[in-house]
């Protein structure tokens, strides 16, 4: 029952949708900052490192493994393309004490991912107990209409908790592939619900579980998918000879934790020994580079112990601690070659930090290792090449010459399927001893003065059916001592031998394969990584650190970083007692542009007070902050209008000023005054009810933008064009500039106000704003302020893009956003779009992404617009209105090395023939005489040919789009006789555990029944490499119908070669690898 690449592989979700409350997740909630210490009122300072770990050594009572059978419900959501509702649910079902039920959003949860989102909810949270936990397994299935094989087969396990309710796929179905699974327009969803009954105690603890009080030791959390890297980063702190290592690298005061990988990873080692609670590692991956798509991925384990062991090697590089990593976990290894026939041997010493052991058909440990150090037999075509001797037939092994005195032990517990074309995992029983003696792996030439018997001191373990799902956690015997704790995430627990070493075996054999699905998955926790601490070393390794070890600095810092959290603690729990002022002036009225006076999140000064302070208290902090005396500095209170707006209003006075703060008004942005200075020694303009404060703006139309000049006091009794005069010297304008005068109420309400009248006739008020201009230069396209306000109220932000398969141009056309009209019609919308990149509207197209298909659809005459749009733009060679008899083809020419070299793009007639092609094809890439034109078209991602194309070809059979490639027909197939055959070649590799081709095809010309050591030199000739550039390269039959690919030896004859079938090269290190997620690194 294999799955089809895109339709039923196991995923696991690495974002909550946006209705499911806290998006926390498995983080621990909002409050815990990145990498910030425990917060908690104890004082956990000098906290031996294990306040039990000597002591009770009962173990955990052993988990229920009673079966609760799995639950299956079928959900038909009718009329689904018209559907409406945000989200649609099943009907609730019972498993256990859960109620659970589908949750599917036919719109999807995300604006960049156009599909179908399915989810599983737990529906009775609030009826659980406090702290509960439900891990789960469940699959579901979108039957195909046409073709069960392409039926959509998704599955996960998951872990639900308070935090995390629900937990699914955001793209299950995309939009523009919907049509192939409604029958009648129902779409039918079938999900089966399974509760797993782990062994481990630690997945069932209260709310008010305490780790540090009931093992001394306290977990990381995870940021979302980080438990394979909380797992390994507690195994290597409870290494005390690497933690001291750690803490000794040098860091200073002035470092950032967020970029000094060093300091980041000893805050955490710090909070580990003596923090409270679990700790946080944002900040130690925010040191590694990495982002928050990095913490939702889950790295492999042993990439990422290698790159963070090399990271720390390199910071460690001209300290005290310089080569400590070696010290730790460096072995050697020698490689071997011996002749069988003569006397040559030949040998290779390597250093190693880990070493792969196979798990698939070994019993156990000591098995792995006697097949690691197998001989391999070099015979036949495959003899050794021996310096003197030529060819000879030898053995090939390797013997260990030396064990780290710490030993990490990756297990083979995922491998790829070239059947299915994916990675499984290998759950067969591997068992593994607490003491492992590996002396008899010793070569000869080995210092045997010490025995190499090594005690289990950590075991990692993978919880789950597939590599990028399921739960990585670790159990760890911190001391000498036989103490095994289970390291959760967040939650640490005592553990039993039993739960340590013999539930983590495995489970079936070699005859009985693990079959991923099962109708009834359970206990897939096997072991992945095991680390060893040699015993006569036990006294360097796991000693304890006392914390006179760790730098002082250190100490003071991270004690100082407490206090302050502590700080923030309490500050937040006396929140209500305090009151947040804003007080605005003049510089910030000058730096807001817009409508209105200011944005009062943007204001520059605020005080945090007490809410029963004064607001004469206020006055006094404004005028210390001023640099003013008291009596230069008065306030104003804002006032709520009817009309909607927020003005200064009154002065306050002095009876005003001894009043309590809590007793005025408060907006949202909490306690706000205006604040007025004046120039003198005191204010020329008392606070009379007959003078108004009126605030003056200057639009200048040619830059079309109203900016802050100044305030003025107008009595009720003065005419407006009594201001004039300091408009104009506000401005910077001629004393005889005649202007215009307008007040803004809002974006709509801007009226002219006659110069002639009164205050009060212009009904004008403290608080009032006036806009003035020159006379209107009615070329501009908005000449007054009246229409520029309009405008910018009626204004949407619209992102345009070049379409996704517009035909490419030099230099590119760019992506841009514009401020336009929302009445605009696809017309002006058009014109301004051309305009700003130098395009014709004649060759221009617009369109806008379906909601529904997902699909580009070009826009409609009754086209609205909306903020924040994104409109995608083709430019063509033709007008628009020819394209209708033309055909669009895009052809890249290939250079004689397949490179390709250049593309273009070509209008032809839709009822001509692909000589138009090469005919346009000819100017710009000209053949010597008696040479060809050969177009082919290609698939799979342009890495196959999939059919030649002859010049008398008809372009209205040709569908292709953008995959017609063009090149000089090789004078090897011209030159073909009958006794020849021609061979398409592909380009393969294994990236990501998945075979998948790349590259540019080609085609070569052999003799038949040739060797296929002939076919690949042919190939590398056509490739215009040598043979030292594709060492280790390896040949495989591909075959296109089926995506198979069989391996071939080099001495094989080549068979009939047929059209659906190629000769792959499979590339040791790809010219161009493919790869689906990012390569592990840290950079910090």
């Amino acid at each position: 029952r294999m799955l089809k690449q895109n339709g039923g592989h196991v995923e696991r979700r690495a974002d909550k949708h946006d209705d499911s409350g806290d998006a926390a997740g498995k983080c621990g909630g909002a409050n815990n900052d990145a990498g910030s210490p425990g917060c908690g009122s104890d004082d956990v300072y000098g906290l031996p490192s294990s306040s039990s770990s000597d002591e009770n050594d009962d173990a955990p009572g052993e988990a229920n493994d009673e079966d609760i059978a799995p639950q299956t419900v079928v959900l038909n959501i009718e009329n689904f393309s018209k559907e409406q509702r945000k989200k649609v649910h099943s009907v609730e079902t019972q498993c256990g004490q859960v109620k659970w039920r589908i949750m599917v959003f036919p719109k999807g949860i995300a604006a960049d991912v156009p599909a179908v989102s399915v989810f599983v909810e737990i529906s009775n949270a609030a009826e659980l107990a406090p702290g509960w936990q439900v891990p789960a397994f469940f699959r579901l299935e979108v039957v195909h209409n046409d073709n069960t094989a392409l039926s959509v087969r998704k599955e996960t396990e998951h872990t639900y908790t308070n935090l995390e309710q629900d937990w699914g796929f955001k793209e299950v179905i995309r939009f523009n592939e919907l049509k192939h699974y409604l029958k009648d327009d129902t779409l039918t969803i079938t999900v089966t619900f399974e509760l797993l009954q782990f062994s481990i105690s630690c997945c069932k603890v209260s709310e008010n579980y305490d780790s540090r009080k009931a093992t001394g030791y306290v977990g990381l959390l995870n940021q979302g998918a980080t438990c394979y890297m909380n797992s390994l980063l507690q195994a290597l702190y409870h290494t005390p000879a690497l933690r001291a290592a750690v803490f000794s690298i040098p860091t200073t005061e002035k470092d950032d934790p967020t970029k000094n990988m060093s300091l980041a990873l000893q805050r955490v080692f710090f909070n580990l020994k003596y923090g409270a609670a679990a700790v946080a590692t944002k900040e130690l991956t925010k040191s590694f580079g990495w982002d928050a798509n990095d913490s939702f991925t889950q790295h492999d384990v042993q990439e990422f112990n290698r790159v963070l062991g090399s990271k720390l090697e390199e910071k460690m590089k001209g300290t005290p601690v310089d080569g400590t990593i070696q010290k730790l976990f460096s072995g050697k290894i020698r490689n071997f070659i011996k002749c069988t026939h003569v006397k040559y041997e030949s040998y290779r010493d390597e250093e190693f930090y880990d070493l792969s052991l196979t798990v698939k058909g070994c019993k156990d440990i000591y098995a792995s290792f006697d097949k690691y150090m197998e001989e391999e037999l070099l015979q036949g075509s495959n003899r050794y090449q021996a310096e003197g001797f030529g060819l000879q037939e030898a053995k090939k092994g390797c013997a260990f010459l030396k064990f780290p005195p710490v030993l990490h032990l990756q297990l083979k517990r995922f491998e790829f399927d070239f059947e299915r074309n994916t990675q499984i995992k290998v759950n067969d029983q591997f068992e593994f001893p607490a003491e492992l003696d590996l002396d008899p792996y010793l070569d000869k030439d080995a210092d045997r003065s010490f025995p190499n018997i090594y005690q289990l001191h950590a075991v990692l373990v993978h919880a789950g059916t597939d590599v990028h799902s399921g739960h990585y956690y670790a159990f760890i015997r911190p001391t000498k001592h036989n103490h095994w704790f289970c390291m959760n995430d967040e939650t640490v627990q005592h553990a039993s031998p039993k739960e340590v070493i013999r539930d983590n075996f495995g489970v079936g054999s070699a005859k009985e394969p693990y079959d991923p699905f099962a109708v009834h998955p359970k206990h897939f926790a096997s072991a992945y990584m095991l680390v060893y601490f040699r015993k006569v070393d036990l006294d360097n390794i796991a000693f304890h650190m006392r914390s006179s070890s760790i730098p002082e600095h250190l100490k003071e810092r991270f004690r100082q970083e407490r206090k302050l959290c502590q700080q923030q603690e309490r500050e937040k729990k006396e929140a209500h007692l305090y009151a947040l002022v804003r007080t605005v002036t003049e510089a910030d009225l000058a730096a807001h542009t817009g409508l209105d006076l200011v944005n009062f999140d943007s204001v520059r000064m605020s005080f945090k007070v007490k809410r029963s302070l004064q607001i004469n208290n206020v006055k006094n902090a404004v005028a210390a902050e001023l640099h003013l005396p008291v009596s230069r500095v008065r306030l104003r209170k804002w006032r709520s209008r009817t009309n909607g707006t927020v003005r200064p209003d009154t002065v306050l006075g002095e009876e005003q000023e001894v009043t309590d703060l809590e007793k005025y008004l408060s907006f949202k942005w909490g306690h706000v005054f205006f604040v007025e200075v004046t120039e003198g020694p005191r204010f020329l303009h008392p606070a009379d009810a007959d003078d108004h404060l009126i605030f003056l703006k200057y639009f200048d139309v040619q830059k079309q933008s109203p900016r802050y000049v100044g305030k003025a006091y107008l009595h009720r009794s003065n005419k407006v064009a009594s201001l004039l005069p300091l408009m104009r010297r506000l401005a910077g304008l001629p004393s005889d500039e005649q202007l215009l005068v307008f007040e803004e109420i809002r974006a709509t309400m801007i009226d002219a106000v006659p110069l002639s009248s009164t205050a009060k006739a212009a009904d004008l008020a403290t608080g009032d704003i006036l806009v003035f201009q020159k006379l209107p230069n009615n070329s501009l396209q908005l000449p007054t302020a009246e229409e520029y306000f309009l405008f910018q109220h009626n204004a949407v932000s619209v992102r345009f893009r070049p379409a996704p398969d517009a035909p490419p141009r030099s230099p590119a056309y760019p992506s841009l956003s514009m401020r336009l009209h929302r009445c605009s019609q696809p017309a002006d919308l058009l014109d301004e779009l051309c305009k700003t990149v130098g395009a014709d509207p004649a060759c221009t197209r617009l369109s806008v992404r379906s909601d529904f298909s997902g699909n580009l659809e070009v826009l409609k005459p009754n086209f609205a617009l909306k903020n924040q749009d994104i409109l995608f733009y083709e430019v063509f060679g033709v007008p628009i209105a020819e394209l209708e008899t033309k055909r669009v083809l895009q052809v890249t020419w290939l250079n004689t090395d397949t490179t390709a070299a250049t593309r273009h793009v070509l209008y032809v007639p839709r009822s001509g023939t692909f000589r138009e092609v090469v005919e346009q094809l000819q100017p710009l890439h000209p053949l010597p005489q008696g040479a060809e034109y050969q177009l082919f078209e290609l698939a799979n991602r342009n890495s196959r040919i999939r059919m030649e194309i002859a010049p008398n070809d008809s372009l209205e059979r040709y569908t292709g789009g953008v995959n017609l490639c063009a090149q000089e027909k090789p004078q090897a197939e011209l030159r073909m006789s009958k006794s020849s055959v021609r061979v398409q070649v592909v380009h393969l590799q294994v990236a990501n555990h998945t075979a998948e081709l790349f590259g540019t095809p080609f085609f070569i010309v052999v003799k038949k029944g040739c060797r296929m050591v002939v076919v690949k030199k042919a190939a590398v000739e056509r490739l215009c490499l040598v043979e030292k550039d594709v060492a280790g390269w390896q040949l495989a039959i591909y075959r296109c119908r089926d995506c198979s690919v069989k391996f071939v030896h080099e001495d094989e004859i080549l068979a009939d070669i047929g059209e659906t079938e190629a000769v792959a090269l499979c590339h040791q290190n790809p010219v161009k690898p493919v790869c689906k997620e990012k390569a592990l690194r840290i950079t910090g």
